[in-house]
């Protein structure tokens, strides 16, 4: 589970990975950035970022990819 930290201003934080926390990241697992969007590192190394929701009381995930590499940043916007 991860860790959702709640700003002085009441909104919750997003944008809790840097993109060189995410390029550093190697280790299998979802990692939070908040707002419902992980990093998900595979076995082999490779990293995607997926979007959690509840829908109808059922978890479901999608990734995000594309057919070119991407930088972190881009995607950390």
């Amino acid at each position: 589970m991860c860790e959702i930290r709640k700003e002085t201003n009441g909104h919750f934080r997003v944008n809790q990975l840097t993109e060189k926390q995410a390029q550093a990241t190697k280790k299998p697992g979802n990692y939070c950035d908040g707002g419902n969007l992980y990093l998900g590192v595979r076995e082999n190394g490779s990293k995607s970022f997926i979007v959690k929701a509840t829908i109808d009381k059922k978890q479901r995930e999608w990734t995000i990819g594309c057919n070119r590499p991407i930088a972190t940043a881009e995607i950390l916007l």
